[in-house]
């Protein structure tokens, strides 16, 4: 189960597990110089809930342009970013529910969009140390 701040990410159902305030930093680098971001910062709100926000950025070294022949045309870059804030609440005694809503800008090379996005996530307490988590929604 995801839990901290981590869980606005994966399955916000988890921030209801929140403890006090905590953040949150990764790294990623992969082949060809494309490198994931990601900051968050979790809070506990009351007894049985939580609330996250975080970013993340995933980008890429240039890459290089063909035209239809096949031959080097030039140089771009990607570049994605999201701003994710989330709430998850324990409901009854066993489950947990949550969500995320996040904006997210995209670019590929000159074309660049926008858009909002929601997540939302649920968990059920079936023994002490066993989760059954999903998210369950994602568009």
């Amino acid at each position: 189960m995801a839990e901290g701040p981590q869980a606005v990410y994966s399955n916000p159902a988890g921030l209801s597990r929140l403890q006090g305030q905590t953040g949150a930093i990764m790294h990623a680098a992969w082949f060809q110089g494309l490198s994931l971001e990601w900051v968050g910062y979790g809070a506990q709100i009351g007894r049985s809930s939580g609330a996250s926000a975080a970013l993340t950025f995933l980008r890429s070294d240039a890459l290089t342009r063909y035209d239809i022949f096949g031959e080097p045309e030039g140089e771009f870059r990607v570049y994605d970013a999201a701003l994710s804030v989330g709430y998850g609440q324990r409901f009854v005694k066993r489950i947990h529910l949550g969500l995320t809503v996040k904006g997210v800008h995209q670019s590929v090379d000159d074309v660049s969009a926008n858009g909002v996005a929601a997540d939302f996530g649920a968990s059920c307490v079936v023994k002490q140390y066993l989760d059954l988590y999903d998210r369950l929604l994602s568009s």
